[in-house]
């Protein structure tokens, strides 16, 4: 006896959707918040299964809704069983390990152990394609893997073994199992794969996903390019807000003068200039979420207003701001979240007295450290694969003739020994210039070599601490303190300005010591 096991993933509602009536489709795509794709989806991995080989009984396990599992039985067109789910994360082995565990455990009971089993890892998160792996090789005796691709079915071999009883956290999971599954979930679409499993940057998606929960403010630090305000789109689409709207300030790039007009707008005639009435960057936001993005460029006049407006107003909840437009003598009321961003150490700033403390804990009541793309270890080859796919898709819209490129070996190890002082973004920039100029679609190391001599932001200037030359006025103690607190300042980053967590991350005995070394290193 033959059985299927496979998640519905996001492509199989799309193949559906294909087919069903405008009305129908259109409430699929609304539970998903997603729109159908510009390019032709084909099948989807679960139609191609079953259209592969006839199995006996076919297990689909599902995080949608009834409805929309019923439509999918009916499209389908086999006898199936569907095991429906709730996950508040469908990215957490936490949630999905110990419910499809169980539920394995209910479907096969009174089964014989050498059943045979297929799992199909295309559908779902990768996740989810991982606990597939887990469950199947560690609890299962006749057990095969497929995928699929562009409609065609393919059997996988895993290149390991497991020998494992249970993974009590699934974080922990095989690192050769994540690269295994992302490298060949060419069925998923580019809003499904995880943008980053490693563990620096899961720490900050689980305080996003936590943030995103509650109206409180959010302060998110990173450097340049490191993907902030991706962050703060992530937090607001997360929240009950994600169909308000969504206002970005520079707060670098407001002058003075104009600081009060465009934060809380003016009254046509208010002022030289002002042809006409104009909201603000407040009342445009009123109901959803004001991005101020650079906060830490922003002048202490700024400042003192931006204390003002979040000056919370007693009964009227955390996110009601009140103020007054420029040449209006009636106070106006909004209901508007905050998330700011900067790549400056806040912290540092309210020491050395440029930017406001009483400020900064108004913004910072959850901090989430964005980590550099160089810290992000497996995350880069992830994301620029990732990348890849999805400018072979754009430029493939644009020109039909074009022919799909891919990366080389050599291509992939010269991105790995690169800093990356630019970030996701600049990772992107490389990518999209190696697809263009590559010859015979393969984009070779020499490629890459070249788009970076001759583009490459070159990485911040720091003392080679290495290098320096002895004698002269060279002094052992200077070198080890400037190591000292190049390291605090990180671990100050990393851990959101909490000075135990940050004591804990320098191999420090406690939040105190760590404080007699700042008080001294940083006078």
């Amino acid at each position: 006896m033959a059985t299927l096991f496979s998640w519905i993933g996001h492509i199989d509602l799309f193949a559906m959707c294909q087919c069903l009536p405008d009305e129908q489709c259109q409430q699929v795509l609304t539970e998903i918040r997603r729109t159908l794709p510009q390019y032709k989806v084909g099948p989807g991995a679960v139609r191609a299964m079953v259209d592969y080989r006839k199995y006996d009984r076919v297990c689909l396990f599902s995080n949608y809704s009834h409805e929309t599992n019923e439509k999918f039985r009916n499209w389908l067109g086999v006898p199936v069983e569907i095991s429906t789910f709730t996950f508040q994360d469908p990215s957490s082995y936490e949630e999905i390990f110990p419910a499809v565990s169980k539920q394995m455990e209910f479907l096969l009971q009174g089964k014989s152990p050498d059943e045979e089993l297929s799992f199909l890892l295309s559908p779902g998160t990768p996740t989810m394609g991982v606990v597939w792996i887990l469950i199947g090789m560690t609890r299962y005796r006749n057990y095969s893997f497929y995928q699929t691709y562009q409609g065609n079915v393919t059997r996988s071999v895993m290149p390991f073994e497991l020998h494992i009883d249970s993974l009590p956290d699934m974080r922990s999971a095989s690192e050769k199992i994540r690269q295994f599954l992302l490298g060949n979930m060419k069925d998923g679409s580019p809003s499904q794969m995880i943008p980053g499993e490693s563990p620096v940057f899961q720490r900050a998606a689980q305080r996003a996903v936590k943030a995103a929960k509650q109206d409180v403010p959010v302060l998110l630090n990173g450097e340049s390019g490191s993907g902030k305000e991706i962050f703060a789109r992530f937090i607001t689409q997360e929240s009950r807000r994600r169909d308000k709207p969504f206002v970005c300030v520079n707060c670098a790039s407001i002058p003075d003068t104009l600081i009060e007009s465009e934060l809380f707008g003016h009254k046509k005639g208010a002022f030289t200039g002002a042809d006409q009435n104009a909201p603000g960057a407040f009342r445009a936001a009123d109901g959803g979420t004001l991005f101020l993005d650079e906060i830490g460029e922003a002048s202490p006049l700024l400042q003192s207003k931006l204390l003002r407006v979040l000056q919370p107003v007693p009964g009227k909840g955390m996110c009601h701001r009140e103020f007054m437009p420029v040449g209006e003598n009636k106070t106006v009321s909004v209901n508007v979240r905050i998330i700011a961003a900067t790549n400056r150490d806040l912290l540092t700033a309210v020491e050395e007295n440029r930017f406001r403390s009483d400020l900064y804990y108004r913004l910072a009541v959850i901090s989430i450290y964005l980590p550099p793309l160089r810290e992000r270890g497996q995350d880069l080859l992830d994301l620029a694969e990732s990348f890849l796919k999805n400018i072979n898709q754009e430029f493939r819209v644009q020109n039909p003739d074009y022919r799909t490129v891919k990366f080389s070996e050599g291509a992939l190890s010269e991105m790995l020994r690169y800093s990356w002082p630019g970030n996701v973004r600049e990772l992107y920039n490389v990518i999209m210039q190696a697809a263009l100029l590559c010859e015979n679609c393969t984009i070779q190391k020499e490629d890459i070599i070249q788009i970076f001599s001759e583009h490459a932001i070159p990485p911040k200037k720091e003392s080679d601490i290495l290098s320096l030359p002895l004698g002269g006025d060279f002094s052992l103690n200077d070198v080890l303190d400037e190591v000292r607190r190049h390291y605090i300042e990180k671990a100050m980053q990393e851990s959101g300005g909490n000075k135990s967590k940050a004591a804990k991350l320098l191999g420090l005995r406690s939040a105190p010591a760590l404080e007699v070394q700042r008080k001294r290193l940083f006078p």
